[in-house]
């Protein structure tokens, strides 16, 4: 089966997620002429994905258009595969803040902060998705997976993948990705080590099956639970502008 014609990769900017999605797509049977449209907040870390998309699609000798998008609504639209990578973004410290108010935050109390601050960007994707006449192909990455995919108003395929990235390896990511823009070092490496990977699985072999996991009382489950754990707080603040 050829993907396409058009593929989107909404937080494609993420230094978890960005090399193994690039480099998962790079290795799939793709139709000529596909559409690859990324999108991120950050204006800077889109910029070197999209390079690195540019240097993996040359590698592997693919007819493959890529494109950035400023706008989600516009990296989605004509999307047959949207692949959903995003993290916190611009809400990061407003999670930082809200976590620093509860006195004995469990990592539990963490996700849902942050599953719950992710809430509006999923509102968006489920408005696309109902003014679809035929569905898309839906790959949900959205760490914590277990918690981000009762989001999702459609069905799905939901990967807990790839494994959270620490702290101190975030800079020396981003310095390997410039290597390989760079031709310092040539990219291989990550091209092999994502031929088979659960993306590649997901969009290959339908494995794990797609599901419909959403939850339309999530949040407000997320916000109760909030509520008990951190006494005197006010959930209800984390989905104000």
């Amino acid at each position: 089966m050829l993907l396409g014609p058009k593929i989107a990769v909404i937080g494609a900017g993420s230094l978890r997620a960005g090399v193994p999605i690039l480099a998962s797509l790079a290795n799939l049977p793709l139709a000529p002429e596909t559409r690859l449209s990324l999108h991120d907040e950050n204006d800077e870390a889109l910029d070197l994905f999209d390079r690195l998309a540019r240097v993996f699609s040359a590698t592997k000798d693919l007819e493959l258009s890529i494109q950035t998008a400023d706008d989600l609504e516009h990296a989605l639209d004509g999307a047959s595969v949207a692949i959903l990578a995003f993290g916190l973004g611009r809400s990061a410290p407003k999670a930082q803040a809200w976590i620093r108010t509860c006195e004995d935050a469990h990592p539990r109390t963490t996700t849902m902060v942050r599953a719950t601050l992710l809430h509006p960007k999923f509102e968006v994707i489920n408005e696309w998705l109902y003014g679809l006449e035929t569905a898309p192909i839906l790959v949900n990455i959205v760490s914590p997976a277990e918690l981000s995919s009762q989001l999702i108003a459609a069905e799905a395929f939901h990967l807990d993948w790839p494994p959270p990235l620490r702290q101190d390896r975030r800079v020396p990511t981003a310095h390997q990705v410039l290597r390989w823009i760079r031709g310092d070092d040539l990219p291989y490496e990550p091209l092999d080590e994502n031929a088979e990977s659960p993306l590649v699985s997901a969009l290959l072999d339908a494995k794990p099956l797609p599901e419909n996991r959403f939850n339309p009382r999530a949040v407000a489950t997320w916000m109760a639970e909030l509520g008990a754990a951190c006494p005197g707080s006010v959930p209800q603040a984390l989905l104000a502008d």
